[in-house]
């Protein structure tokens, strides 16, 4: 699959008042290809999303913050956007996830502003062949993200016994 790899267009500051963080990636072809071990993290849902990307079978790449927006609100004043997340599948499609909080988008819906800035990140990505995905925590934390979670601490430290090992001594 070709594509070209967005870059992150936006640092991610740490801040004592916040919930940032890093997160380990574990795609092996990303540390190998891009000589990527870590993303940054603004909130819990983002982390979230980047864990269950780094673990879908069907994501082949994935990059925060890969775009600015810019749009222009009802007042006419510029403003800018950083959509959360770019990922590519094995299929060829590309999304542009912008995660939000299912309360904080309930309380979006009829904000006219809120309108123009997912109408102006849609164009975006219509002009990239892109799909746009609002997601919240429906989506995110699901019972897979659970499993998900219990199972990344053993894929981030080897063993340091093998299960062929213990197997060839079980059948002698």
């Amino acid at each position: 699959m070709n594509y070209v790899r967005p870059f992150q267009v936006r640092e991610i500051p740490l801040k004592a008042s916040s919930y940032r963080g890093i997160i380990i990636i574990t795609k092996l072809h990303l540390k190998k290809e891009a000589s990527i071990t870590s993303f940054s993290y603004e909130s819990g849902l983002e982390r979230d999303l980047y864990i269950c990307l780094d673990h879908d079978s069907y994501c082949c790449d994935f990059q925060p913050l890969p775009a600015e927006v810019i749009w222009t609100d009802k007042e006419r004043k510029e403003r800018k956007t950083y959509p959360n997340c770019w990922a590519a599948f094995i299929t060829g499609k590309q999304i542009l996830f912008q995660v939000k909080s299912l309360g904080k988008l309930q309380e979006l819906e009829s904000d006219d502003n809120w309108q123009k800035e997912i109408n102006t990140i849609n164009k975006y990505c219509q002009e990239r062949g892109w799909e746009l995905k609002i997601i919240d925590e429906r989506h995110i934390r699901t019972p897979r993200l659970t499993n998900i979670m219990l199972l990344r601490g053993a894929a981030l430290h080897p063993p340091k016994t093998s299960l062929v090992f213990m197997s060839t001594n079980l059948l002698q």
